[in-house]
């Protein structure tokens, strides 16, 4: 959800997909400060692998939004270059937006 809305520019969503799992994260250190004094060896175990599992796929994610952002970052460094070398050839009153590059698709 988060990396969905944070590809098609949905701010909102990648809000509230940001709080929730706030929200969730939160819920889940209470519950476990709950049971403490229930909690066994291989209860510990259990959660410890899902939860694992779930901090393997928020990394996986991460790494993909890093990736994302760093060819955001390239390609808005390229139309800068290109905005330069047009003025820089005289072309003071081009349009202020680049064919194809502001283009989300």
């Amino acid at each position: 959800m988060l990396e969905t809305a944070l590809v098609a520019g949905e701010w909102d969503d990648a809000s509230n997909a940001l709080r929730d799992a706030r929200r969730t994260t939160h819920a889940f250190r209470n519950a476990m400060e709950a049971a403490e004094a229930s909690r066994d060896t291989a209860f510990d175990q259990a959660i410890y692998s899902r939860v694992k599992r779930v901090y393997d796929a928020r990394q996986d994610q991460i790494e993909r939004l890093s990736a994302f952002r760093d060819q955001i970052g390239q390609k808005l460094q390229t139309l800068s270059t290109w905005k330069i070398f047009a003025r820089s050839i005289g072309a003071k009153n081009a349009p202020a937006r680049t064919l194809g590059f502001d283009s989300r698709r």
